[in-house]
């Protein structure tokens, strides 16, 4: 019997995290391959269903969006193709009957592939909502096989999750040497963490786009000016949030500045940054910033050889290596971000407590995330297996950045409360640890602890 209703969206976005695909025969609906590498995260502000997701169409590895819809022509019904917030979307997933050749475009022109959920489920979506499974699906993510583990075991195999994370992401790096130099994948991987979930995506085609290279070419081209306003004006320039007829001076200087160079840059669209939802202080107007001073207190040396020393400091005093670390990433409020969060003529902290424009929290994320990271990689590409080491070692030394949903999730799915009470996991080896068990066994739905 034909169903009627299409299955709730709210219901898709259960079955599109938690349903593990397979690795090949996978095709979009006009024939395509398609691999799904990384299903993204849910979005619950406004905009895609899914953020920063990682697809390969027909061999071509793409990062971005995906957005879902019960019917395909939900697409149109919903206005998206007149949305420039939707321009960032690689994947259109849909249910139902789809033609090989419906189109979904974007606002920009660009078309984007359709997979259909259907054919990889064994029934229809709205068959399974029907029969009720998504209660029987929430039952079997809940039910964590390690909560029988003693806080041994437990340990032992989060531990292991969190260095093969390391692992990955070190080499994922390594796989950017054929095209960048490491202080470019440095660069890159700061970019990312500095765009949190919501702007990971922005701020990588902003690395891409205004290197650490061309940067330095800049400031160098520029001399008569003040480096941190070529900084500044490059990235804004480059970011497309750069106001085009700006009233307060400093932001001038920066647009005059731009308008010498910007034939040099691709520039972005302001459309592709989200601040919605998001607390002015990390806004990411004010990360760029931040960015633009780190930039200048880099250029010299490079990022990789600026950093190196300390992370040889190891065996000197762990815990003062890592704080010195992460005092290197630490940006005061300067100039014009002293009292403003945007470039609007409201957007101004005045009255307020000027906080810095990279803080101690996401320093420490810069620390896990790209030093970490980056420098492991470099150590495999060399062999450099005492470098290795001491990178392993303060990584388990470093304690957890913050606090994080999803390993509070975890924490609260397979702790017992006496666990809870001794800080089993207080570090940021077991932090990532739980975030890789998370994102690749828990949410595909393939527990591997059995």
């Amino acid at each position: 019997m034909k169903l009627k209703e299409p299955a709730s969206e709210r219901f898709l976005f259960q079955l599109w995290p938690t349903r593990a695909f397979p690795r090949s025969g996978l095709k979009t609906a006009d024939g395509r391959e398609i691999l799904v590498l990384e299903k993204g995260v849910l979005n619950t502000d406004a905009g895609p269903d899914f953020r920063d997701a990682l697809i390969v169409i027909d061999g071509h590895m793409r990062r971005g969006d995906i957005e879902i819809h019960s019917r395909p022509h939900f697409w149109y019904s919903h206005g998206h193709h007149n949305d420039a917030n939707y321009n960032r979307v690689i994947l259109h997933v849909v249910t139902g009957e789809c033609p090989a050749d419906f189109l979904t475009k974007k606002q920009n022109g660009y078309g984007i592939p359709v997979f259909n959920l259907d054919s990889v489920l064994e029934k229809s979506a709205e068959q399974l909502e029907t029969e009720e499974t998504v209660s029987i699906l929430r039952e079997t993510i809940r039910i964590c096989p390690l909560q029988k583990f003693d806080s041994e075991k437990k340990r032992e195999f989060i531990r292991q999750a969190g260095l093969n994370r390391l692992k990955i992401k070190a080499d994922r790096h390594k796989e950017l040497r054929e095209n960048d130099d490491w202080d470019q994948i440095f660069y890159k991987s700061l970019c990312q963490t500095l765009g949190y979930s919501k702007n990971s995506t922005a701020f990588l085609k902003l690395a891409q786009n205004c290197s650490f290279g061309k940067l330095r070419a800049a400031i160098i081209s520029e001399s008569q000016e003040t480096p941190v306003d070529v900084s500044q004006a490059c990235l804004f320039g480059t970011s497309g949030l750069l106001p085009a007829k700006p009233t307060h001076p400093q932001v001038r200087q920066m647009h005059a500045i731009w308008n010498r160079l910007e034939s040099e840059f691709s520039s972005l669209s302001a459309s592709e940054w989200i601040f919605f939802r998001l607390r002015p202080q990390n806004f990411p107007t004010r990360r760029i910033a931040g960015l633009a001073s780190l930039l200048l207190r880099f250029r010299a040396s490079g990022f990789v050889d600026s950093v190196l020393p300390f992370i040889k400091a190891l065996n000197r005093h762990p815990a003062k290596c890592l704080k010195e670390i992460a005092a290197l990433f630490l940006v005061e409020p300067f100039g014009y971000w002293q009292d403003h969060y945007h470039f609007t003529s409201d957007a101004n902290l005045r009255g307020k407590k000027s906080l810095h424009l990279i803080g101690k929290e996401k320093s420490r994320d810069i620390v896990i995330n790209t030093v970490f990271t980056v420098l492991y990689g470099l150590a495999r590409e060399q062999d450099d297996q005492r470098l290795e080491h001491m990178i392993l070692e303060l990584y388990l030394l470093h304690p957890t950045p913050g606090n994080n949903h999803i390993s509070d999730y975890m924490i609260d799915l397979i702790c017992s409360s006496e666990e809870k009470n001794a800080a089993l996991f207080q570090s940021a080896c077991f932090q990532q640890g739980m975030i890789q068990i998370y994102k690749n066994y828990c949410c595909r739905n393939r527990c591997p602890c059995f």
